[in-house]
């Protein structure tokens, strides 16, 4: 049984025509028929690269499904995009959608924000800035919750640093790390423990 790495995945365009034409084969192969038997149902990555790039289906990971998307979105007066979300084993499977992209939708780019907390991916790219500048994520568990674990995102430190100090009651400081956090734990008492993730910026060519 893998990990299952999330990945918020953000395709956008300035040829808005193009990106309506990916969106449209997307959503066909998204709720049409399997190309063949597999275990997920609607939406597994196999169906794509097979119906796309068949020619790559030997080569290339797909282990995983796309669990839900949505509709094509206005981001400025140019640009347009859609965003899907995938549950992967145990990393970002990213090539499948590059290779997609290059063969048939060449004006579209990939924004990405990727977490598996086991592995400790949590890395993200976005090269317009649009999107993704900056992403951070708090791992938390209380002393008294039988080893629950609560996850929290926030767009810039800003955010994070803000519901740091709301959280513990005391200033962390704008160049808060880990260490910091269990000092302050420690010293404060705290019946919380946290861990702090900055997404790291990591180009999609880097994950299969």
């Amino acid at each position: 049984m893998p990990n299952w790495c999330g990945t918020d995945i953000i395709f956008y365009s300035n040829n808005k025509e193009q990106l309506k034409t990916f969106y449209e084969k997307f959503d066909e192969i998204y709720n049409g028929k399997a190309t063949i038997e597999n275990g997920f149902g609607n939406g597994w990555l196999g169906d794509f690269v097979n119906t796309l790039i068949p020619e790559e289906y030997e080569n290339i990971r797909c282990r995983g499904s796309v669990d839900f998307y949505e509709e094509i979105y206005h981001k400025t007066e140019d640009i347009d995009y859609f965003r899907i979300y995938t549950q992967t084993a145990w990393a970002p499977m990213l090539k499948m959608w590059r290779l997609i992209i290059e063969k048939y939708f060449p004006s579209v780019k990939i924004a990405y924000c990727a977490e598996e907390c086991g592995m400790e991916i949590y890395d993200k790219y976005d090269e317009s800035g649009l999107f993704l500048s900056e992403y951070y994520a708090t791992i938390s568990a209380y002393d008294d919750d039988d080893g629950e674990y609560y996850s929290d995102y926030f767009d810039s430190k800003k955010e994070l640093v803000d519901y740091l100090n709301k959280t513990f009651g005391v200033d962390v400081g704008i160049e808060m790390s880990n260490e910091n956090m269990e000092n302050i734990i420690k010293k404060n008492n705290c019946s919380i423990s946290i861990n702090i993730y900055e997404y790291a910026d990591t180009p999609t060519d880097i994950w299969d």
